[in-house]
């Protein structure tokens, strides 16, 4: 073997150790072991590296690891994902099984629930028809007129509530004369607001007792009803 052979062996084998030394080192810096400074100055020399070389390897050296723990740990989620799951559906079983066993208890109830809806319901409608379609005759007599003096009632009551409206309206005329700068104007609009307050004035009585007589009708009305639910 030649001079040059063993040169180039020799320099192989340096650049082979030190490869496995970077790699090791780098492995050791990423576990949490720092190397001396001396030792990484040596490394870098020798390898022809720079510091950011090391730290960008280191980086991508402790990637991998946090790569390679969340593989490892995928087949113990597994297990406790299908654990999970067997819970899942043994509850899901359980709640089948109450359901149906509602569904049996409760099934009666609420047919019987809407046989008797039914017959609320045909009971509602007897009273429509006791009035309406079979009343008895004098009775019905006696609704109609009942009803028919309601009405008169509620005409006089619209009109009282519009005069008392038109009384609260005065006070805002009367305010608004106060402003008018034209005392013949003015004097007008004062006459007009009191004459709207004094009507209200005689309104209110009047339309608490026509709110009376309506309630009193009401009841009338009411009561012809009873009356014609009788057989």
């Amino acid at each position: 073997m030649s001079v040059f052979d063993k040169v180039a062996n020799f320099m192989e084998a340096r650049k082979q150790s030190a490869s496995a030394e970077w790699t090791s080192t780098v492995a050791d810096i990423a576990n949490g072991k720092d190397p001396t400074p001396a030792k990484v100055e040596e490394l870098l020399n020798r390898t022809g590296k720079t510091l950011d070389d090391l730290k960008a390897a280191v980086d991508v050296k402790m990637r991998r690891k946090a790569l390679r723990a969340a593989l490892d740990a995928v087949p113990a989620l597994q297990r406790d994902v299908a654990e999970l799951d067997r819970l899942y559906d043994a509850e899901a079983m359980k709640l089948q099984s109450a359901q149906a066993r509602f569904n049996e208890a409760t099934r009666p109830l609420i047919d019987r629930a809407n046989e008797l809806r039914e017959k609320i319901a045909q009971g509602e409608a007897a009273r429509g028809d006791l009035i309406n379609k079979w009343p008895d005759e004098q009775t019905a007599l006696e609704l109609n007129d009942a009803e028919q003096a309601r009405n008169p009632i509620h005409r006089r009551i619209a009109a009282l509530r519009e005069a008392v409206r038109q009384g609260e309206a005065g006070y805002q005329d009367m305010e608004a004369a106060n402003r008018q700068l034209n005392r013949k104007a003015a004097a007008e609009m004062k006459a007009d607001a009191q004459r709207k307050i004094d009507e209200a004035n005689g309104c209110q009585d009047e339309l608490d007792k026509a709110t009376r007589e309506l309630a009193e009708a009401e009841e009338r009305v009411v009561e012809i009803r009873e009356r014609m639910l009788i057989p």
